[in-house]
């Protein structure tokens, strides 16, 4: 599927949706900047977790993972920005988008998917 047809069916993945997508495969595009190829990706939806709690499953070189290498160095706005952040694993595990509080960046009304930056949401359909 090319990214234009996702684009076409205009659905945004918000964390609402994404929720109730799990288990299933899904077909995903993100518009990017006018230099940049669109990527479509397709995978099983995973597990949805804050970027803080997914930092406690990832190593860190010096640190017990990267939740602890943030606590050494994050302020407590910081910490606070990565509770209120989620991310979208796929069913192995891996981090494919992530979704920030809405009002971080104004642009929509409930924590949106988004690619490469905070204002390219990811669209979506079911494969």
């Amino acid at each position: 599927m090319e990214a234009a047809n996702i684009f076409k069916e205009n659905q945004m993945l918000t964390l609402r949706l994404a929720r109730e997508l799990y288990g299933k495969r899904i077909i995903c595009t993100s518009s990017e900047d006018r230099h940049n190829i669109p990527h479509v990706l397709e995978f099983i939806v995973g597990s949805i977790t804050t970027l803080w709690d997914h930092a406690a499953t990832q190593p860190c070189d010096g640190y017990l993972n990267r939740q602890a290498y943030w606590k050494a160095i994050f302020t407590k706005s910081q910490v606070l920005k990565s509770k209120n952040t989620y991310v979208l694993l796929d069913h192995n595990g891996k981090c494919m988008y992530t979704a920030h509080d809405p009002k971080e960046s104004g642009l929509y009304n409930e924590p949106t998917f988004t690619g490469s930056d905070i204002d390219r949401e990811v669209y979506y359909v079911e494969a």
